[in-house]
Formats: C-alpha cells, sequence, structure tokens
C-alpha cells in the first residue's frame, strides 16, 4: 500500500532526498526541481493548464518516488489537438524502491483521480516515455495505455480513454 501526498513546504525536504535514477536512466525523464517548476508555471487550471505534484510514500511513510499529472483545457497539438486531456506528466522512483510495485501503484491512485475529472471535462488522459524506458512503458500498458504512433520531443505518446479505467 501507498499513499499519495501533495507536495507543500512540510514535504519538500524529504522529496529532494529522493534519488530517482541511475546512470543508464538518465535522460529517461526529467527532474524533480524540473517538475516542480512546471508546477509552480502550469497553474490555471481553465485557461493554460496544470500540474499536480505528488510524493509518493510507502507504508514506513518514507517518500520512495514523486508522481506529478497535469490538465489542459485547450489541449496541445502533440497529444489530443484542441480537446481537453490529462496527462501523468512525471513518475520517478527512488532508486532503491525502483521493482517493487510502487510506480504501478501511484498510476493506479492517480488515474482513480483522473477518472473524477477534478479539474474539468476530457476523453483521454495521455502518458509519455522515452522508448528505451521500458519500465514506463510496462507500467502504463499494465493500467491499458496504448501508443497512438506519435512522438513528441522524443517520447512515445500512449493515450487511455477516461471511461475505459480499470483498476487492476
Amino acid at each position: 500500500m501507498i499513499t499519495l501526498k501533495k507536495v507543500t513546504y512540510k514535504n519538500i525536504d524529504e522529496i529532494e532526498k529522493i534519488k530517482w535514477k541511475s546512470p543508464e536512466q538518465d535522460g529517461y525523464v526529467a527532474s524533480i526541481d524540473a517538475s516542480l517548476s512546471c508546477a509552480y508555471i502550469w497553474n490555471d487550471p481553465k485557461e493554460q493548464g496544470l500540474a499536480v505534484p505528488y510524493a509518493i510514500y510507502n507504508n514506513d511513510n518514507v517518500a520512495v518516488g514523486f508522481v506529478m499529472y497535469g490538465y489542459f483545457p485547450k489541449g496541445e497539438k502533440d497529444y489530443s489537438g484542441t480537446e481537453p486531456f490529462y496527462y501523468i506528466w512525471r513518475l520517478l522512483i527512488d532508486q532503491n524502491y525502483q521493482g517493487k510495485g510502487y510506480g504501478k501503484l501511484a498510476v493506479k491512485l492517480i488515474l482513480d483521480e483522473i477518472k473524477t475529472k477534478p479539474y474539468g471535462e476530457a476523453k483521454h488522459v495521455y502518458v509519455s516515455y522515452v522508448p528505451e524506458n521500458i519500465a514506463s512503458k510496462r507500467i502504463h500498458e499494465l493500467h491499458g495505455f496504448v501508443e497512438n504512433g506519435k512522438i513528441s520531443e522524443g517520447e512515445a505518446i500512449a493515450l487511455l480513454e477516461i471511461e475505459k479505467i480499470r483498476h487492476i
């Protein structure tokens, strides 16, 4: 079991301690600092879009990762054109906790939240990942994401209809 807690000034120190990549994972995903910068900039759910960052905690209340999703009310060319959509923007698991199912559980919890459409209507949730990041691809395929054949900034794009979000 895991829990997600919104990133605040109370847990930022714990999040900054997450060692989220090994040398072979370099280039797979942007840093937590870059993600939090995006969350600061993308903060308008009605016009530009919104980023929602969470820390991932295990049963021992240790921060084991970071996940962030976004909502884009006006769409985006590489993803949905002009249709609003949700986007699993970041998923990082501390290298000491990788391979233990935390990523899969975090995506499940994020999808459960997205299914409620908390920031607005949308038909799809998207994710993108470096094609060599097999772990990310597998996690998202388990939840029903299917690559749509598009590439954006070197990342494969996969999508899932919100109405088809299922429990795994």
